[in-house]
């Protein structure tokens, strides 16, 4: 899974940080790739993507991004074979409903509980809760989203549990301390950040994680496993069986699929699949993605970003070989001195001053013709 985003550099000659981080298997971010353009355009995503695509071995991607033109047309031309998947705070900030709408908040409660069902039927029950609280229009403009991009019930393949672009955020606070630094400044700065993380996520990988799975993952296994303890399991076929929990469920141990979808969405087995798996005196480690493993955590570390020393080089250097940076020009007309805000925000209501008798931001203390 590969979390697409960007941020904006601060320094003197500004442009932009694209950046492709993916999850390792004790829920860290891992920098995949990165690179400095100009801005966030289309041509510069479909360059970024192209690159991307020559260094990605052939299995199967999950992208995790915002709506974005570049992505929604450079993902599936590079990546045909791909999942593209929306996130969810991206959508939420989109939706037309205003910050002073009293409904503001049971609706974004609805859409959460939309995007976070597992089942169809609870989508279509969150939808028509907008309905109740007459707020279709949020509801119908949901309805023009692909859910099969962001709706858990629809996604057609594992999404490890991810909704939100939140760990490409990390990576973007990460670096924060260096945007406002020259490209080749930068640059190097990441390079030396990205190879002290490998180094240091190597060592603990190796000496500190003595568990099958790492620990994150290990310890959610445990109380999966406790949560379905005294729960009855009854077998209809062969590797089919019935969990008595609250309410039943149907475990598949040979498609890994459980009707709560929590196996699926999440790729980790589920309560119910865990109590299964206890019952019929299986090994549970092997119901599990090989890539929450200690040995694939500590393989994703093994390879050494090695230093790049300059000591070689000359002290000093022909001007002629220098390159001049142009200096940036502001654009033309004059600078916007109000932001445009965004549809959730409250506007002001105009009111009318008592001095000169008309509609305006002012009063009659701040009248322009006092």
């Amino acid at each position: 899974m590969i979390y697409l985003d960007t941020t904006f550099l601060t320094g003197r000659y500004r442009g932009t940080l694209m950046a492709a981080t993916c999850i390792n298997g004790n829920n860290g971010f891992y920098p995949f790739d990165f690179a400095i353009v100009s801005t966030e355009n289309k041509d510069d995503w479909f360059w970024l993507l192209e690159n991307l695509q020559q260094v990605v071995d052939g299995r199967q991607i999950v992208f995790l991004s915002d709506r974005v033109e570049g992505l929604l047309q450079g993902i599936p031309k590079y990546f045909p074979n791909s999942h593209h998947n929306y996130c969810v705070y991206h959508i939420k900030c989109n939706l037309p409903i205003g910050s002073g709408d009293a409904n503001s908040k049971p609706v974004i409660d609805f859409f959460y509980k939309a995007a976070y069902s597992y089942t169809p039927a609870n989508f279509e029950e969150a939808l028509r809760g907008m309905n109740a609280i007459r707020c279709g229009h949020v509801a119908n403009y949901i309805r023009t989203i692909p859910k099969e991009k962001w709706a858990d019930a629809f996604f057609p393949v594992c999404r490890y549990g991810a909704h939100s672009s939140t760990l490409a955020e990390s990576f973007n606070n990460w670096v924060l301390p260096f945007k406002k630094f020259l490209a080749f400044a930068l640059l190097d700065a990441i390079h030396l950040k990205v190879m002290e993380k490998m180094s240091e996520r190597r060592i603990k990988g190796l000496e500190n994680f003595n568990t099958r799975l790492t620990p994150e993952y290990e310890a959610l296994l445990k109380e999966n496993i406790d949560i379905g303890r005294t729960w009855t399991v009854v077998q209809s076929m062969e590797r089919l069986y019935e969990v008595g929990s609250p309410r039943t469920h149907s475990v598949d141990l040979l498609q890994k699929t459980c009707t709560c979808h929590r196996w699926r969405v999440n790729g980790f087995p589920c309560a119910h699949a865990c109590a299964d798996i206890q019952a019929t005196r299986e090994d549970i480690y092997s119901f599990v993605e090989p890539y929450v493993t200690t040995e694939w955590y500590n393989r994703t570390y093994q390879e050494i970003i090695f230093p790049i020393p300059n000591y070689e080089k000359p002290h000093a250097y022909d001007p002629s070989d220098r390159v001049i940076v142009p200096i940036p020009v502001p654009p033309p007309g004059r600078r916007r001195t109000q932001r445009i805000k965004n549809a959730y925000e409250k506007q002001k209501r105009p009111m009318m001053c008592t001095k000169c008798f008309t509609l305006g931001h002012h009063n009659r203390a701040t009248c322009p013709m006092i």
